[in-house]
């Protein structure tokens, strides 16, 4: 496959660096066509080229007759190992609390079967 052609690659390379940023947020629209043509002092040909570049490695989505709208990061679909060890922390000082509040639970229950008020335990 041929490389695309530099100011192509280069507004790509921009758009992309946007979106990673955080300025094109997944499910918005690009600018249309003209208007990265215009803003980036390109042609229209370049400016289509880039967005196709952008689809091409799966961060927009082209759209017919509608435009080209980001697509959620790799990162968003599915945790990274350091979002995973912090989900996991989180889990499990969750767990931790559930079972204290299963603790004293089961204290009430205790002492409504024998009459005696409920002890407080943390």
């Amino acid at each position: 496959m041929a490389k695309p052609p530099v100011k192509a690659q280069q507004l790509a390379d921009l758009l992309a660096e946007r979106i990673r940023a955080g300025e094109l947020a997944a499910g918005e629209w690009l600018p249309p066509e003209r208007q990265l043509a215009e803003s980036h002092d390109v042609g229209r040909s370049t400016a289509r080229q880039a967005v196709q570049i952008l689809a091409d490695n799966g961060m927009v989505e082209s759209v017919p007759g509608s435009g080209a709208r980001v697509k959620a990061a790799q990162n968003e679909a599915a945790p990274d190992a350091v979002g995973a060890a912090e989900m996991r922390g989180a889990l499990e000082a969750i767990h931790e609390e559930l079972r204290q509040i299963n603790r004293r639970l089961d204290a009430i229950e205790n002492s409504k079967d024998d009459g005696s008020a409920p002890a407080e335990r943390r």
